[in-house]
């Protein structure tokens, strides 16, 4: 549980991250580039909790 905890906060201060590349991408590219950064960010955080819970 404790192991579970802290890959969810680590990657919690990735999201942190990522959500800034996220405003970078609204101003700087095209609707469809940004739609696509979603889809692929949605797997990853999915394959993520998947992972973690593996862990547990």
């Amino acid at each position: 549980m404790v192991r579970l905890f802290f890959c969810f906060w680590f990657f919690w201060l990735v999201g942190g991250v990522s959500r800034s590349w996220k405003l970078e991408a609204v101003v700087w590219s095209s609707l469809p580039d940004f739609t696509m950064y979603l889809q692929y960010e949605l797997w990853f955080w999915v394959l993520l909790a998947l992972n973690c819970i593996a862990l547990d």
